[in-house]
């Protein structure tokens, strides 16, 4: 018997619910943030810490479960499996009233759409996410943030919907994002690709 087994065991004996769910994802965690075997931290975080968490009404703990089971089964590559957990991550990251945690819930769960190639869904999920973000950029990291999504955004818009219009505006958008964060390569990219566009598909004399 593991060290983590038999603390688990003594928490479950004295009843002490809050203990053993700490315990069960603590050694989750171990796995989850291994480099080996990162599989074996399903267990600990689905039948043991989440059952906990809903038992006691712990919707903080059960949100941080949701996305590391979501992050876990997607690098397992079980897409299917993590949408699950995804979609629970969202609906619940919508009633803590935690602006962070429902744009983390959004974005993960859009990823998961993209990589099932569902654009549409995942297209209105990156776009949830950017709505929780604040009207203006303030800070460097958001607006670097803006250029990764928006340019994600351009990808779904130009190559999956064939819907140049839109593809420009998104890429316009991520292009005001990088000059905001000063990434002038970045920028480049951006000025070099929208060009690309109009030339291609919107400079045709309807526009």
């Amino acid at each position: 018997m593991t060290l983590w087994q038999a603390g688990i065991q003594a928490s479950q004996k004295s009843e002490h619910f809050t203990a053993t769910l700490h315990l069960y994802e603590a050694a989750g965690d171990v796995f989850f943030h291994g480099l080996q075997k990162r599989e074996r931290a399903l267990p600990f975080y689905k039948e043991g810490a989440l059952p906990l968490a809903k038992k006691l009404e712990d919707t903080k703990s059960q949100l941080r479960l949701y996305h590391k089971l979501t992050q876990l089964l997607v690098s397992q590559g079980d897409y299917k499996a993590s949408l699950e957990f995804a979609t629970m991550a969202v609906r619940l990251g919508t009633l803590v009233e935690d602006p962070l945690q429902e744009l983390v819930a959004f974005h993960r769960l859009a990823g998961v759409y993209y990589t099932l190639q569902i654009y549409e869904i995942a297209e209105y999920c990156y776009l949830k996410a950017l709505s929780v973000c604040s009207s203006s950029i303030q800070h460097a990291v958001e607006a670097a943030y803006y250029v990764k999504v928006y340019w994600r955004l351009g990808d779904i818009a130009l190559n999956r919907r064939k819907d140049a219009d839109d593809a420009a505006t998104y890429l316009c958008l991520a292009l005001a994002a990088a000059i905001e964060v000063g990434n002038e390569e970045f920028q480049l990219l951006l000025m070099e690709k929208i060009s690309d566009v109009y030339g291609k598909f919107l400079c045709d004399g309807e526009h």
